[in-house]
């Protein structure tokens, strides 16, 4: 029989066996429900069992692949290797790279940009993570993007983040130090 229908019966026999009025019979209603279910669950352990080795293994596996990040054929990023950021595939953009000269004033640092063409690839970058025990590069840790050394503005090239005074907004840099702490 089901769960329902063993808690149905339950709740007949001991309707048919109280004469209290049926407002009594309700606070026992729960109790004997919860016995229906233990019993049912005593008979038939697989259920739980199963529940409790998916849980098991559904932590044991979640640190492991999972979290990569991948390029786009699917491959975990490599630390140290070269690679081309391109956006998501939505309409007419091309890849990511330094400013041939910023765009605001004549002078360093150079800007991060998305160049305007389909077929643009874009500067190549290396993705470094800023824990140097760390081999692989995951989701949500810190990471470097090293664009390269600019010998126009004598840098090391990696990107961050500084407020332009022209135009008053935050912007991607490429003249930044390697493993230079992150500011909050």
């Amino acid at each position: 029989k089901t769960l329902p229908e063993l808690a149905n019966q339950a709740i007949s026999r001991k309707m048919a066996s109280n004469p209290l009025p049926a407002v009594a019979t309700l606070k026992t209603l729960p109790e004997q429900a919860n016995q229906a279910i233990s019993r049912k669950m005593a008979s038939n352990p697989l259920p739980a069992v199963a529940t409790l080795f998916l849980l098991l293994l559904t932590l044991i596996t979640a640190d492991t692949d999972g979290d990569l990040v991948l390029d786009a054929e699917g491959n975990p990023l490599e630390v140290d290797s070269q690679y081309s950021i391109q956006p998501g595939p939505i309409g007419f953009t091309g890849g990511l790279g330094r400013s041939p000269l910023p765009p605001t004033r004549p002078s360093c640092p150079l800007y991060a940009i998305q160049y305007p063409c389909e077929v643009c690839r874009g500067d190549p970058v290396k993705i470094i993570p800023v824990d140097e025990t760390q081999n692989e590069i995951r989701l949500s840790s810190e990471v470097q993007i090293d664009s390269g050394f600019s010998a126009l503005c004598r840098d090391d090239g990696f990107w961050r983040l500084s407020l332009d005074p022209i135009i008053r907004q935050a912007v991607v840099v490429a003249s930044g130090r390697p493993n230079v702490p992150r500011t909050e």
